[in-house]
Order: structure tokens, then sequence, then C-alpha cells
């Protein structure tokens, strides 16, 4: 009787500290939705490749929130919408503006939210009816447009060095 008595013991110690553990990741997974989030539609006049919903949203180089949802401007389908949500309590201000920037080498972007002076009143957003934050161009997004032009002009003057050179 004496071996069983242990292994018994054992076996409610295990189920106690199995139990301990679940419910201690799901009190730590619980913080996050607990989160009050201010709702924000921001809108680009450039593909953004590479932006996912889920991805972060960062403010000044911090995260502040993430990308709810991705999709086209129903008045002008060259325009791009992306609803994000920010914690309630980052203060978006009217003068903030976004763009995107890469975050790793694999070509993942994010919304980056920057700008906004002290003075400028607070940006008003509900959720039924998000405020809108007019994007910038980022340089990235600048240089890849750009990019097919320098590489033509990059030939041509290969082609000019190239007869500079010749023998004739």
């Amino acid at each position: 009787m004496e071996p069983r008595a242990h292994h018994v013991l054992i076996g409610i110690f295990v189920l106690l500290c199995s139990g301990a553990a679940l419910l201690f990741a799901l009190w730590l997974g619980d913080s996050d939705t607990d989160r009050e989030y201010t709702n924000y539609t921001v809108c680009f006049d450039q593909a953004v490749s590479g932006l996912a919903e889920g991805n972060a949203v960062l403010y000044n180089g911090i995260k502040v929130g993430d990308v709810i949802k991705l999709g086209l401007s129903p008045d002008d389908p060259r325009r791009v919408r992306a609803d994000i949500r920010v914690y309630s309590d980052i203060p978006i201000k009217e003068d903030t503006t976004a763009s995107l920037t890469l975050v790793n080498i694999t070509g993942s972007m994010s919304i980056q939210l920057s700008g906004g002076s002290p003075d400028s009143p607070t940006l008003k957003s509900t959720r039924e009816d998000p405020a809108l934050i007019q994007a910038q161009p980022s340089s990235l997004s600048v240089l890849l447009s750009n990019g097919e032009v320098m590489a033509e002009r990059v030939g041509l003057l290969l082609t000019q060095v190239n007869r500079l050179f010749s023998e004739q």
C-alpha cells in the first residue's frame, strides 16, 4: 500500500500544478483583451504591399495598436483604407500623420504614426465613425515607385560610359 500512496500524491501534485499553469496562462492572455482602444482610418494614396491585418501600428517607434482591416476606398479605388485600433490612452492629435515603415527584411510593413504637436487638439474618433488620418508617402515607397526610372537611367549611364571608353 505504501508505494501506491506516493503515486497518488505525485499524480495529485501534477494535476494541481497543471491546473495552476493553465489558469496563469488564461489570466495572462486575458490581460490584453481588457485594454480600451480607439479606432481610426488611415488613407494611403499609394500601394501598401507588405501591410496586412494584424500588423503593428507604431507611434514614434513604440507599438500602440494594430491594423484591423484593409480595403480599397469606395469613392476612389486608387486609395487604400486601413482601419486601425490604437490604445485609448495614446494622444492622437489632429496634425498626426501616418506612413508605412519596413519592419524587417522580409518586406513586412507597419503603420508609423508621427507628429502631433502638444498645442494641437486631440483627434475625436468613435468606433462607428472613425476619424481619418491622411498618410504621407514614405521614403521607401517613393524609392520603390521610382526604382524603374532609376534603373533605366543607370543603364543609360553605363551605355554612355562604355561608348566613352571604347576603342573608337
